[in-house]
């Protein structure tokens, strides 16, 4: 049983992509480790849920750690672009890496969390049925 938060396009039979996942952003500056600044960092990534305590008290300055719900079924990204207005007022980039931890597979097929479409079993004899109707 899993408690989930309701939504208007909720369906009973297939369960949702959403998923927290914990988040590393390596060597990100110690000056952006509050929680609005890291919020428009991780928004491309997902909805921030909480950071970690040795990111709360910047106990950690070789890596932010956050949970962010993400949507499986989209791309993850590896990096996400950053824009900083420096002191003078100009616009300033930098490319932040972005580090998963403990992915959760999500199968398109039968959509249910806990197996990737490779190793769906209600996919496979769909899939061999469309070899053996190729190869007739």
């Amino acid at each position: 049983m899993k408690i989930l938060k309701w939504t208007t396009d909720f369906k009973p039979n297939s369960e949702t992509s959403l998923a927290p996942v914990w988040i590393n952003l390596p060597d990100l500056p110690w000056h952006y480790y509050e929680w609005d600044a890291l919020c428009r960092i991780v928004g491309p990534i997902g909805n921030p849920l909480v950071m970690d305590k040795a990111t709360t008290t910047k106990s950690r300055p070789t890596t932010t750690k956050m949970r962010v719900q993400i949507d499986l079924v989209k791309p993850m990204l590896s990096t996400v672009r950053v824009d900083v207005r420096n002191q003078q007022g100009k616009m300033e980039a930098f490319d932040q890496k972005i580090k998963y931890e403990a992915m959760p597979a999500y199968c398109s097929h039968c959509k249910v969390q806990g197996h990737s479409i490779k190793r769906c079993k209600s996919s496979q004899p769909a899939q061999q049925k469309e070899r053996s109707d190729y190869n007739e």
